[in-house]
């Protein structure tokens, strides 16, 4: 039985819980059952829907330290012997406290703190520039396995084995913001699209609501007064509905790596700092980054809409983002990571220690 320890909710958005999901997926694919701990009732929703098990701390989901009182029981109690972590709230005596009782798992993304782990994976298309080998062997007795770059991204099935095929005319496009969306960047996009009278008519907007979207009401009156406006929440089979789609708007997280896979030329965008690296590096890359709009919310909104003019436009610009975004990779990471986990599993290797000198 394997354990996966990650959170969801309004604040920092169902991203963790969501690819800690396709990881478990592959998992049972493979006989395996796989259980969720969590810090709160709002994660533990989330995780039943989807069909897993679920342990709830009842903690603070960014006080990792503080919840150790409560989670190593726990390890205790249920024999775990192998734990995947998906948090940015974990500190290194949360690792430290947690590695000497069971193996670790870190999902990481941004390479900031090398933790002592048995495993770390990080599937960012920016992963293999971080250098974890070397900051590995300069803080720690040993280098934790490491699985590196996009081959890792843990998509989900759906999302294997995609035809890909650029239409002539683009007739339809997909928005989707996230888990949360705490600045309403849907409801913006489609006030601003709305608004632009009769040039967007003949184009289909296909909106995707995250779980914890709190403008969900908002976007369905927007839908309700527009027939070209349509809003999806709790979307099951996104594979398909991406495939409808000519072209995306996206906020910078996992869903990057479906939309790669999909080839869907793709306008992106971010809000967080940890989406920043993800932005820059597609921006460079295989889509049109328009900024943070965070910091820009006008200049940003202004921006996609002049890339997705672009994309709208534009065959041959859309077919050349196709064939670039399809060679990121294959769509088969999920399934990657869990061999990778069982292996750990039926391994004895010694635990890490940092070093003090």
């Amino acid at each position: 039985m394997f354990y996966i320890r990650a959170d969801g909710n309004t604040k920092i958005g169902a991203g963790h819980i969501m690819r800690c999901i396709s990881i478990a997926e592959a998992l049972k694919n493979r006989g395996k059952v796989t259980i969720f701990i969590t810090a709160d009732e709002e994660s533990a929703k989330l995780i039943s829907s989807k069909g897993f098990g679920v342990l709830n701390l009842k903690t603070k989901y960014y006080d990792m330290d503080g919840e150790l009182e409560m989670l190593l029981p726990v390890l205790k109690d249920n024999d775990i012997e192998t734990l995947l972590i998906d948090s940015y709230s974990v500190t290194t005596n949360y690792m430290q406290q947690v590695g000497k009782r069971v193996k670790t798992i870190y999902m990481d993304d941004l390479g900031e703190t090398i933790y002592p782990v048995d495993m770390l994976i990080n599937y960012n298309i920016y992963a293999p520039e971080i250098g974890y080998e070397e900051k590995y062997k300069f803080r720690l007795m040993k280098v934790p396995q490491l699985l590196i770059g996009c081959e890792y991204a843990p998509l989900r099935v759906e999302f294997q084995t995609i035809d890909t095929k650029v239409r002539r005319m683009a007739k339809d496009v997909l928005i989707t913001t996230g888990g949360s969306d705490p600045q309403n960047i849907a409801g913006k996009l489609l006030e601003v699209l709305r608004d632009a009278g009769m040039k967007y008519r003949g184009i289909q907007f296909h909106v995707v609501s995250g779980a914890f979207n709190k403008n969900i009401e908002k976007l369905r009156e927007l839908e309700r007064e527009n027939t070209n406006f349509h809003v999806y929440q709790n979307v099951r089979h996104m594979a398909e509905l991406m495939k409808k789609c000519d072209v995306a708007i996206a906020a910078c997280g996992s869903t990057m790596y479906e939309l790669s896979s999909m080839g869907i030329p793709t306008v992106c965008y971010f809000f967080a700092d940890n989406q920043k690296m993800v932005a820059e590096s597609f921006g460079k890359s295989v889509a049109l980054n328009a900024g943070d709009i965070s910091s820009d919310e006008s200049g940003t909104i202004e921006r996609i809409l002049g890339y997705l003019d672009s994309y709208l436009d534009s065959y041959d610009m859309r077919n050349t983002a196709c064939e670039k975004m399809v060679q990121l990779l294959d769509g088969d990471g999920a399934s990657r990571i869990a061999d990778r986990l069982i292996q750990l599993e039926r391994s004895r290797d010694d635990k890490m220690e940092l070093r003090i000198d």
